[in-house]
């Protein structure tokens, strides 16, 4: 790959993808400021909480297939090999993740079912989503992906304004934004997957799947279960990483054992916050990991290497110099986008925003692995991370609540980043099999 062809299609990668994260994440985040200076710390607390538990069961809503076929349909895989039997594998992923979070109710009596199962429904259309934007990212449809996506959020938003406005009522406002949502993704999603593949399937592939392929359509039990088994390791490392992201809001609320309902509510929402705030500046990681990855699954793997260390040589210094903004500016910037009330978010997210550099170099190096065959490294680091962040959450938020879980998240991040530092220059890697 010339180094001219690649710079510009990273450039227009780049543009589009920030399009689609940014404004899509600026229009979410106008309705999570709102419903939060709405609703209130205890309010906002009781939103988030069902949508943590959907966070959590949603590790069973995608097993790997979403980053594998990023990677296997840039390395020239046949689509109609491998789309048929994602397909099939994502029904029984949604089952899977209804049934899990249908169980949540037993554990978590405080907690309506109605409210799980709205949350359950909304986490269901965003998974759809998020496969349907890997495919197009696997195309290099950037574009069509900043389309898609912003038309959605700007069309769900409205219905969530009106709620908050005219009838502020906190499950109104879970169920009808969960329903909009769907009936969005089953409007749209049909007629992008259609686009994607007459756009980039050969031009006598739509006749040859029609008279001769039909029966690639069909459920193949040795496709999937050959598809699920590669996507294993990239499952099991999104397992770990989502898990040490939302255990905090899960374990917040139930170690806060000496506060009350209220009291463990709001400390809730003012964590909320901040991880919300940490999200905004952790974007620039994602947006670049994700630019990059269809490019970097097409390099030889000599040319792939070189331009990760160049990579390194300003990347550590650029996230510093964000960690560093991001710390100055909390105690205007937090206030002013939450409101008042999140005054003790301030603090939790100047902690987080020391971590900001290592989950910046996570993000990315997660791809460079992931290009080399190498996730099954990957999934063990992840696990340690997981495992360090429980622990200390576990020790420590009886004694010192939110702060603790701030300060556990930066040293899982920094442990993760160790990991992936060593692994992504170990010399003679040994590729997963």
């Amino acid at each position: 790959m010339r180094t001219a062809t690649f710079a510009q299609r990273l450039l227009t990668h780049l543009r589009w993808k920030s399009v689609a994260e940014l404004l899509s994440r600026a229009i979410s985040l106008i309705f999570i400021f709102v419903t939060a200076r709405t609703l209130g710390d205890t309010g906002y607390g009781a939103f988030s909480l069902p949508l943590a538990w959907a966070g959590l069961w949603a590790i069973t809503l995608d097993w790997g297939t979403q980053h594998l076929l990023i990677r296997e349909l840039g390395e020239n895989a046949s689509p109609w090999q491998l789309l048929p039997a994602a397909f099939y594998l994502k029904v029984l992923a949604s089952l899977c993740f209804a049934l899990g979070l249908g169980l949540s109710s037993y554990w978590a009596p405080q907690i309506p079912f109605h409210a799980l199962a709205a949350a359950g429904l909304w986490s269901i259309a965003q998974s759809w989503n998020d496969s349907l934007f890997a495919l197009l990212n696997a195309y290099e449809q950037f574009k069509a992906e900043a389309l898609y996506r912003n038309g959605m959020r700007f069309v769900l938003l409205l219905p969530q304004l009106a709620i908050l406005y005219w009838a502020p009522d906190v499950w109104t406002l879970l169920w009808v934004s969960a329903i909009t949502q769907a009936l969005l993704s089953v409007g749209v999603y049909g007629w992008v997957l259609r686009r994607v593949l007459r756009q980039n399937l050969p031009p006598n592939a739509q006749v040859n799947a029609q008279a001769q392929h039909k029966s690639l359509l069909a459920p193949h039990f040795q496709r999937i279960y050959a598809l699920w088994r590669r996507g294993l390791s990239f499952w099991w490392f999104h397992v770990a990483w989502l898990m040490y992201l939302k255990l905090d809001l899960v374990m917040l609320p139930n170690f806060l054992s000496s506060a009350t309902e209220t009291s463990a509510l709001q400390t809730l929402g003012w964590y909320q916050g901040a991880i919300r705030c940490y999200e905004i500046v952790a974007l620039v990681g994602y947006i670049l990991s994700m630019s990059l990855y269809p490019l970097w699954v097409r390099m030889e793997p000599t040319a792939r290497q070189q331009f990760w260390k160049r990579l390194n040589r300003w990347l550590w210094p650029a996230t510093l110099v964000i960690a560093v903004l991001a710390y100055v500016v909390a105690p205007l910037g937090v206030p002013l986008l939450l409101g008042q009330a999140f005054t003790p978010t301030i603090g939790l997210f100047r902690i987080l925003s020391l971590s900001l550099p290592f989950v910046i170099f996570n993000q990315i190096a997660l791809n460079v692995l992931a290009a080399q065959h190498r996730q099954y490294y990957t999934a063990w680091a992840a696990s340690l991370g997981l495992f360090i962040n429980g622990a200390l959450n576990a020790y420590a938020i009886p004694r010192y609540g939110a702060t603790a879980a701030a300060w556990s998240t930066v040293v899982a991040d920094l442990c993760l980043s160790l990991c992936f530092l060593v692994l992504s220059f170990w010399p003679n890697p040994q590729p997963d099999r």
